[in-house]
């Protein structure tokens, strides 16, 4: 029967536990670079939806301006909004219904003198 040294079976345990040892490390490594990007991704998605919303509020009061060609301005800047494939569902739902808002006040004709209608009732529209 070979006999076996302290010193050898002292040295494969010190060489087990320092290879464990840099699997736990990597591991962990693995997984802080995994949250980052993550958390990165997240953070992208929101820079992405605060701007898209910037633009949509820009957009709309670009629509309603008195300004000659701002409110074509506005409205193609709206309609690129709509297309954007990063925005969520109710985004496009409600640059939708915002466009439609802004197309049927442009269809409206206007009210006569004295007479209230829909146009005179929104306050948000400039007189």
């Amino acid at each position: 029967m070979p006999v076996i040294h302290a010193e050898a079976v002292t040295a494969a345990v010190q060489s087990a536990a320092t290879l464990w040892a840099a699997v736990i490390a990597g591991g962990a490594a693995l997984l802080s670079a995994v949250l980052s990007a993550v958390a990165a991704h997240r953070s992208g998605r929101w820079t992405q939806r605060e701007q898209w919303w910037q633009r949509f509020t820009w957009a709309c009061e670009k629509c309603i301006s008195r300004e000659p060609g701002a409110s074509e301005v506005g409205a193609s800047v709206l309609d690129a909004l709509i297309a954007v494939p990063w925005a969520s569902a109710a985004d496009h739902e409600m640059a939708l219904a915002m466009s439609n808002v802004i197309v049927d006040h442009v269809r409206e004709p206007a009210a006569p003198a004295g007479v209230v209608g829909r146009r005179n009732r929104r306050r948000w529209w400039p007189a």
